[in-house]
């Protein structure tokens, strides 16, 4: 169940709700401008939680609290102070997870969606500009010129291909500035706001674009998940310079069009589970992939240098999927299926249909929390077909 975000920084401030069930979770910011809350349930004071954390310590930001006893029960969360280290009494709450039972079954309104691709004619003056790391099955499909016709004759490229150190091809970085100068330019997906990586690569397109430059299904991705702002101040990037903006995080100041890769017909496949659990592993060093898999044995592993289809038949047979990949957790949840993510950025924090979070040695504790969405793919869809809609409209114009 994903509430919407809610922030505060002033002492006596509180949220209350009431909660059919058992438990919950509530997955929280920690950092160096926390305070302290008191949890409340059922008018009994249940525990006060600190979530003061200095920069480089990083600790779980889901708190659980189970075993509350059948029936309806009455949460209070309130701000109480902030201990003599913290530069403020801040508290963010991202996400409430409840267990499946006691959500609401209504699918929301997804007006704009559908099966049937418009009568637009081709497009034929656009570069697609993505990260364009090749093994990546994630990045791959992240570029929205794969799923729309009137962008079938766009070309990809890669974000840094301008630079003389990533790119050593003096002609392709030739024909990459001449492009820029050409042709209207899209941007995205993948996570490239929020990080020193790509601020450069951005600010480079911004400058030397001479047509339309639209950022669509990009999103925030800063390894500091401390320092990670929920009103996206933390993207540094100016607005003004682009067309369109369409940001794949939830809850932000900016239009939300989820990654392009929730239109893959793919996604639509009914598979067969076939297994309890598998893990869906980004790019992780050799100890680290060594140690999930001592720690799980019999769990089937699969890295995400894989092919598309190859990931979405293993996510599709697994019934509960843990991994530490963005599009892993974002598949997982458009294709109906239980997920529970493993944090390693901040882009696993802004999900419009959020997975409970875990450490990967503890990633158990959050089962009784993973439940599915029914209505995410469409929801999706129909997000980034109303923005297909826009953009063709402003390229055309």
């Amino acid at each position: 169940m994903n509430a919407t975000l809610v922030y505060s920084a002033t002492e006596g401030d509180e949220l209350a709700f009431e909660l059919a069930g058992d438990r919950f979770a509530i997955n929280m910011t920690r950092h160096t401008f926390s305070g302290v809350l008191e949890i409340t349930i059922d008018e009994a004071v249940n525990k006060l939680i600190d979530l003061y954390a200095i920069w480089w310590d990083w600790t779980p930001t889901v708190l659980m609290l189970q075993g509350l006893g059948e029936g309806i029960h009455k949460i209070r969360i309130r701000i109480v102070g902030k201990n003599a280290m913290s530069q403020a009494s801040q508290c963010w709450l991202r996400s409430l997870f409840v267990p499946p039972a006691s959500i609401p079954s209504i699918l929301p309104e997804t007006s704009g969606f559908s099966e049937t691709a418009p009568d637009w004619s081709t497009v034929h003056d656009c570069i697609n500009i993505l990260t364009r790391q090749d093994r990546n099955v994630g990045d791959q499909r992240s570029a929205p010129v794969l799923y729309f016709d009137f962008l079938s004759d766009t070309p990809q490229a890669g974000i840094f291909d301008w630079h003389p150190r990533l790119n050593p091809s003096f002609s392709s970085r030739m024909t990459f500035s001449n492009d820029l100068e050409t042709k209207n330019v899209i941007i995205g997906g993948g996570g490239l706001l929020g990080t020193e990586y790509f601020k450069i690569a951005l600010e480079f397109l911004q400058w030397a674009s001479r047509r339309k430059v639209v950022l669509w299904g990009v999103g925030h991705n800063s390894p500091d998940r401390l320092q990670w702002t929920p009103d996206f101040n933390g993207y540094d990037f100016s607005a003004m310079n682009y067309e369109l903006i369409g940001v794949r995080d939830w809850g932000t100041r900016f239009r939300w069009v989820p990654c392009a890769s929730c239109m893959a017909p793919e996604l639509s496949a009914d598979f067969e589970i076939t297994r309890e659990f598998g893990f869906y592993l980004h790019a992780v060093a050799e100890d680290t992939r060594h140690r999930i898999v001592s720690e799980n044995p019999g769990v089937p592993v699969l890295d995400n240098f894989v092919d598309f289809g190859d990931a979405v038949r293993f996510i599709g047979e697994s019934e509960t999927l843990i991994t530490n990949s963005f599009h892993g957790v974002y598949w997982a949840t458009l294709m109906k299926r239980n997920v529970i993510g493993l944090p390693t950025s901040s882009k696993f924090f802004s999900l419009k249909h959020p997975a409970p979070l875990a450490e990967s040695g503890d990633w158990r504790s959050a089962l009784p929390f993973v439940h599915t969405y029914s209505e995410a793919l469409e929801e999706c869809r129909a997000s980034n077909w109303d923005f297909a809609r826009d953009v063709y409209q402003a390229l055309t114009d």
